[in-house]
Parts: structure tokens; sequence; C-alpha cells
């Protein structure tokens, strides 16, 4: 079982940063969250980076109910500066999306 304690509270504090501050309309974000113990989480920082341009691992394994996501993700590429390589190294990161 995942404990979601540590990811709570960097989404609490992402939200309070994030909201406050102005977004150009129609502009999404994206947030990756970091794997991290509850003392980490509070000190961690959030960066604003480019989206990874490498694709993920796209293993399916076919269910009753539908498809199942079997990759290994933590064996992904990852482009260095880039969202996937800056989340693994410990830090959020936001990657905003214009339309």
């Amino acid at each position: 079982p995942f404990d979601w304690s540590a990811s709570r509270l960097m989404t609490e504090n992402l939200l309070l940063v994030t909201l406050k501050q102005t977004r150009v309309p129609r502009t999404f974000l994206n947030f990756n969250l970091p794997d991290l113990s509850v003392s980490e989480a509070e000190k961690v920082t959030m960066v604003e980076c480019a989206l990874d341009p490498s694709p993920l691992p796209s293993q399916y394994k076919n269910a009753d109910d539908g498809f199942t996501y079997c990759g290994r993700y933590n064996d992904r590429d990852r482009t260095e500066g880039c969202d996937v390589q800056r989340c693994f190294g410990g830090e959020i990161t936001m990657t905003q999306f214009k339309v």
C-alpha cells in the first residue's frame, strides 16, 4: 500500500503557490510529484520545466475489465532538464500547456 501523506503535503503546498499566480487564459498545468518521505516533502522545491519528449513505455495486458498498464515507468528514458528526469531527481515539476 502507498502512503499518500507526502503527496498530499506536496499537493497542498503547490496549490497554495500556484493559485496565487496569474496564468495566461487557456493554459493548462501538469504537475509531477516525486516519491518522497513526509520530511523530504516539507522541503521539496517546485520547478517549471519542459515536458520530456521521450515516449512512455507502452506495455499493456488484456484483462477482463479492459487493459492494464504493465510497463516499467521507472525504466523510461529521461531527457536532461525535462520533467521526468527532474521529478525522478526529487523535485516537483510543473509544465504549462497552451491550447
